[in-house]
């Protein structure tokens, strides 16, 4: 199946099953903008994070992909067209929660378990540079000609995890929940493969760049 019909498949899963839905967008950049999430999702003020694995997709770079996320989301988790089930299951580390595309549908074959132990450098690379001047000003770091990778070292010797968490989460929340009211304006009776280009990224440039 089409990566665009997976995604269908993974909007109306969330849509339906998440009461508490705040927010829901396709490829995120994290880790330094070095990794891109397939969809994140905001519940519960959470961060939900699941990469998409058709069965024309290599899961060779599956392991560093998990390993990029859990430095930044609460949760992580990965969706596999049957092929890649057991593979899938053997690479993924325990807290990875496993869904299976089955029949149009999505099923939950493993919960994913709560990361507690996130990376701060990861955290700050989410935010952008204009905001890391501003919070450098604010604990007497010198910002002026540091470049974005430089203002991120600094910062992570000095903020705690709470704070980094905070400044990231709420640029990362408003542009989530930025693209959820959208799409709910904009869609129509049914979900269709073309809604998902209101939940992504290059359609949502405007808000994005917050990001950058």
């Amino acid at each position: 199946m089409r990566e665009i019909h997976l995604k269908k498949i993974v909007l109306e899963y969330f849509l339906k099953s998440s009461k508490n839905l705040n927010g829901i967008g396709f490829e995120i950049a994290v880790d330094h903008r070095e990794t891109r999430a397939d969809v994140v999702c905001l519940l519960n003020k959470r961060l939900h994070c699941m990469e998409i694995k058709s069965a024309r997709d290599s899961l060779d770079r599956l392991y560093n992909q998990l390993a990029s996320y859990s430095k930044y989301f609460d949760y992580v988790s990965i969706a596999v067209e049957e092929k890649h089930l057991e593979k899938a299951t053997e690479l993924a580390p325990e807290h990875v929660g496993i869904y299976l595309f089955l029949n149009g549908r999505l099923i939950k074959k493993r919960k994913e378990k709560i990361i507690k132990s996130l990376d701060p450098k990861s955290i700050l690379s989410t935010i952008n540079v204009r905001h890391l001047k501003s919070i450098s000003t604010t604990v007497g770091i010198k910002s002026n000609g540091l470049m974005k990778e430089e203002l991120v070292d600094a910062l992570s010797n000095i903020l705690t995890l709470k704070n980094a968490l905070f400044h990231s989460r709420m640029q990362i929340s408003l542009d989530l929940e930025s693209r959820l009211k959208i799409f709910e304006r904009e869609k129509g009776q049914i979900v269709t493969p073309d809604d998902i280009s209101l939940l992504s990224k290059k359609a949502m440039s405007n808000i994005s760049s917050f990001l950058i």
